[in-house]
């Protein structure tokens, strides 16, 4: 007792007469590190609350010390007080933890060096420790586990290297054989395996198991499993569900049975669903339309997860960003009912304090802040949040984008921080493409996506193939005086070669645009256009020789359309709708005198899993004014290829002259139906089934009557130098003599 008393008197002694002369000290005049890698002189700096021309306080420096060590990057950290020069001096020495030289692995024979490191993400220069070296090792053995490898034997080494103080970790590995599942056992459960396998990750071996992997025992996943089928009864009113399990049954071969033992227990309905707290803030029907379960249906904990994220955001979208709701459930098991009551407890409003813009290095403020749905003083809206990601995303100006919250000092505020990461905007393009309709393209274009920093458009491109020769300038500014007013101009120069004749068209068109009320935006196109009509052959019909020699076409169209994409070229959920009328010739001049009008629709849904369905329907019309019964060829309507009736050639689709030649017509019918299937991370490259339905109709001809038909599959790859489609349809009902199916190729060209 005598010997710890006096190691404390020591200590107090100690404390106190530091604590004395650093209050008679005169003031620290330099910071001085040594041993300190890292992080940055200034980093340090900041990191302290000591600074020059302070006077040493014992207390804060104790806490600094404390502070750096909360890093996790030092082993010890010493502080020293010296006069240098007569300046006064605190001199930190830093001796910092050891970091990963290098990782390695040998003996792997049937997994790919980069497929470990890329799944374990090993950081370069990370600090070194035992914990570090067992979760790699654990991680390797969970990656072998998942390629149904259970005998795997892992065995590491790590080399101490003094001169850089730095580990060098190694990992031998024996694989052993490779264990598959060749049946699963479910006692006692009443629902066949096809309704389990739609949660469980496991699966029963097939004949081509070699070549995805399937069936492969994962002992991992076969203990999430459980987890997975609980999950399955839970989201079908079994809350007393119990299973036990996995089982694993050795077979002669070296495989495995996985046998799970389920007692399910009973079935409970939903009784009653209430809720309690903030009625004052939201509606009756508000919290009724977050709900996805419905009184008297079968329990299910899913839907009830999914009414709170709806209920949630319910409040987020009205400013209040800590919202909470809490379920709670009473079970009458007599008359096997649950009673649900959701608590909720809104938390304080929030407006938005501060838009905080960073990483712009070329993009100037103003053209990311146009695009933003809160500013400073705005009320808070998770939705508006979502809303401004997705316009931002839009602007392709971006590698890398985040939108973070952020809690100021001041209650019931909160910052908006907007970190991006710019990607190159210019682009110059010198290629070979290929089209069913052009053929081989040649290609060469200029652009530039985000003009000057301002988010204007500039592009020059130029196409030549045997079939078709295009070029064209156009210049579009997204926001006209810094309001939000799109201005667009466009000169075009095009020849195409029909069998029978020569179709050359060159003019210019201006569009002007701007929203008229939420997510509705309106859009007015005048064009000009000069068309000639060259080289007939002699074998032509003669509504083609009626139209030899030149005429222009001058035109106006307003237009309405509505966007809410998630991705303007990756779409995955949204719709996109347009609706338009274009009057050329009468007072506005001009040889043709006709007027088009029509609507489009798509729709994207996601389906199930990573299924996406897509259904666009167009519908379109054209007819002749001012004593003009009929339009020109030139200007009717076709249908026929790779964007429109797939299986059908270019221009197909549609009335026929007495040569067999497309003539266009003045109705038009399409519906395209499409489930697409992403085959990558990013959905870039995209699996699609499709069937077509549509038409082209003459004057005479009643308008959806004998529609054609089309069906098939192919695919999308979104690529750096533009879209590649192959697709591959089918007629359902061909004419004699007609082609049954058709391959359409392009890449290399937007569309």
């Amino acid at each position: 007792m005598l010997k710890h008393f006096h190691t404390f008197l020591l200590v107090f002694l100690a404390c106190v007469t530091f604590s004395l002369s650093a209050l008679a000290a005169p003031p620290i005049d330099r910071i001085e590190t040594e041993g300190l890698t890292t992080m940055s002189h200034r980093a340090f700096l900041d990191r302290i609350r000591i600074s020059p021309g302070q006077a040493l306080d014992p207390t804060i420096l104790t806490e600094d010390i404390k502070s750096l060590y909360q890093l996790g990057n030092f082993e010890d950290i010493r502080v020293y007080r010296t006069s240098v020069d007569g300046d006064e001096v605190l001199r930190f020495v830093f001796v910092e933890r050891p970091r990963v030289g290098s990782f390695s692995v040998e003996g792997n024979k049937r997994i790919r060096t980069d497929q470990i490191e890329e799944a374990l993400s090993v950081e370069p220069n990370a600090i070194y420790s035992p914990e570090l070296v067992a979760r790699l090792r654990e991680g390797l053995r969970q990656i072998y586990d998942s390629r149904g490898m259970q005998d795997v034997v892992i065995t590491d080494e790590s080399t101490f290297r003094a001169s850089t103080r730095t580990y060098d970790i190694v990992f031998r590995v024996q694989e052993g054989t490779r264990a598959r599942i060749t049946d699963f056992i479910f006692e006692g459960a009443s629902y066949k395996r096809k309704d389990f396998y739609r949660y469980m990750e496991n699966r029963e071996e097939r004949w081509y198991s070699w070549l995805t992997g399937r069936g492969n025992l994962s002992r991992v996943k076969a203990e999430m499993d459980v987890q997975r089928l609980q999950q399955f009864y839970f989201n079908r009113g079994y809350l007393d569900v119990a299973i036990s399990g996995p089982e694993y049954l050795l077979q002669d071969n070296g495989n495995y049975i996985i046998r799970y033992q389920i007692q399910e227990g009973d079935r409970y309905r939903l009784r009653t669903v209430q809720f309690r707290g903030a009625r004052d803030l939201v509606t009756q029907e508000q919290l009724q339309e977050a709900m996805r379960v419905k009184e008297g249906e079968y329990f299910n904990s899913s839907r009830v997860h999914e009414s709170i994220v709806a209920i949630t955001r319910l409040f987020a979208n009205q400013g209040y960003a800590d919202a909470s709701v809490r379920p709670m459930d009473a079970m009458d098991s007599t008359n096997l009912v649950v009673d649900l009551t959701f608590q909720i407890t809104p938390g304080e409003p929030y407006t938005i304090g501060f838009v905080d813009i960073t990483g712009n290095n070329k993009t100037r403020d103003k053209v990311i802040r146009r695009q933003m749905q809160l500013l400073e003083g705005d009320e808070y809206s998770a939705a508006a949040v979502d809303e401004s990601r997705r316009r931002l995303n839009n602007l392709r100006f971006f590698e890398e984008l985040r939108l973070q919250e952020r809690k100021t000092d001041q209650p019931g505020e909160m910052d908006i921080v907007v970190d991006v990461r710019e990607a190159p905007t210019g682009m110059f393009n010198l290629g070979i493409g290929y089209s069913t309709v052009d053929r081989i393209v040649g290609t060469t274009s200029v652009s530039q996506g985000n003009l000057f920093g301002r988010g204007q458009v500039l592009n020059f491109s130029l196409e030549k193939s045997s079939e078709r020769t295009y070029y064209s300038v156009s210049f579009t500014e997204p926001y006209l005086f810094d309001r939000d007013i799109n201005f667009s101009l466009s000169f075009y120069d095009q020849v195409r070669q029909y069998t029978y004749y020569d179709d050359h068209r060159r003019g210019f068109s201006v569009t002007l645009g701007r929203p008229l009320f939420e997510e509705v935006r309106g859009n007015i196109r005048v064009k000009h256009e000069e068309i000639n009509i060259r080289d007939v052959d002699s074998q032509a019909a003669d509504v083609i020789k009626e139209m030899e020699g030149s005429a222009t076409t001058r035109s106006i169209m307003p237009s309405l359309s509505r966007n809410t994409l998630d991705n303007r070229w990756l779409p995955t959920r949204g719709t996109r709708s347009t609706l338009f009328v274009e009057y050329a010739g009468g007072d506005i001049g001009g040889d043709n005198n006709f007027i088009k009008y029509g609507l489009t629709h798509s729709i994207y849904h996601p389906l199930w899993a990573r299924l996406i369905g897509a259904v666009n329907v167009e519908m379109r019309f054209a007819e002749g004014h001012s004593g003009s019964t009929s339009i020109p060829p030139y200007e009717r309507l076709y249908m026929g290829g790779i964007n429109s009736m797939r299986g059908y050639r270019f221009r197909e689709v549609g009335p026929k002259d007495e040569t067999g030649e497309a003539q266009g017509g003045y109705k038009s019918f399409l519906t395209n139906l499409e489930m697409l299937y992403p085959l990558n991370e990013d959905g870039s490259l995209r699996f699609v089934l499709f069937y077509d339905i549509g038409n082209v109709y003459d004057r005479g001809e009643n308008y959806l009557d004998d529609v054609l038909r089309s069906y098939g599959y192919g695919i999308r790859w979104l690529t750096p130098v533009g879209p590649l489609r192959l697709e591959y349809g089918y007629k359902v009902d061909p004419e004699p003599g007609e082609s049954r199916s058709r391959l359409d190729f392009t890449i290399g060209t937007m569309f």
